[in-house]
């Protein structure tokens, strides 16, 4: 089990998330800045072509 469950990865993973989570979402700050409007679209382009690869794969798999 040591072999396959490294435990100094899962401690980073985990305080990583927990960092994250503690991070307070501002939208008045964010919305206001170039930064802030840069990860919207980001997060928009991110999104768009994760449907995109679902759906040419659900697609291909229905065709098959």
């Amino acid at each position: 089990m040591k072999l396959t469950y490294p435990e100094k990865l899962v401690k980073e993973s985990r305080d990583r998330l927990n960092y994250e989570e503690k991070e307070e979402f501002n939208w008045k700050e964010k919305i206001k800045s170039k930064k802030g409007w840069y990860q919207v679209g980001m997060e928009f382009v991110m999104n768009w072509q994760m449907v995109w690869k679902e759906i040419v794969v659900g697609f291909t798999v229905a065709g098959v």
